[in-house]
């Protein structure tokens, strides 16, 4: 039995969707508190996490590899908005 018909039997029609979209918005609640617990370059609006990145223009690391648990002054928290999308 495939994973969608097992989510039909399961939950219903279109029950793989509504999945989807629930763990997605606990992703999005997720990284919004994550934001507020720490400030560090993790949590960071203006860090790249794939390579590890500053981009901040402001910063003493701007365009050079920093760890994600690495915090500066220049801290910018990411918009509730723009994590909405």
């Amino acid at each position: 039995m495939g994973k969608e018909r097992v989510h039909t039997v399961m939950f219903g029609v279109g029950a793989g969707e509504r999945l989807k979209l629930y763990f997605q918005k606990v992703m999005r609640k997720m990284k919004v508190w994550r934001q507020t617990m720490t400030k560090c370059c993790a949590t960071c609006a203006w860090y790249e996490d794939y390579q590890g990145v500053c981009f901040n223009g402001d910063s003493e690391h701007r365009a050079d590899f920093t760890e994600p648990e690495d915090s500066c002054e220049c801290w910018e928290g990411i918009d509730e908005d723009e994590v909405a999308r």
